[in-house]
């Protein structure tokens, strides 16, 4: 994830941060903020921490880039149906 695509993500975030992904074994409720929580400190830090996306987070965090620009901020908030794996792990 790219420094611009954090700073466009931050300016979603409000429209986002409810917004909770299907259930995984290790974490049963994602949401977005705690995506780009884990995002903001993946760019941060680089090394050691590195957070893991899988490409379907990915072209999610990206479908909802796309789909909802910033005049869109008052429409309800969608599910999103796509599976998300997010790993975390050192080195």
């Amino acid at each position: 994830m790219s420094q611009a695509e954090l700073v466009q993500l931050l300016l979603s975030m409000q429209a986002y941060e409810n917004l909770i992904f299907p259930s995984t074994s290790k974490h049963p409720q994602l949401t977005v903020k705690k995506i780009y929580c884990l995002g903001v400190l993946h760019w941060m830090t680089r090394s050691p921490l590195r957070v893991h996306m899988s490409s379907d987070l990915k072209v999610t965090l990206q479908h909802l880039l796309q789909a909802r620009p910033l005049s869109d901020l008052n429409e309800p908030i969608r599910t999103v149906s796509q599976p998300v794996t997010l790993r975390l792990g050192h080195g």
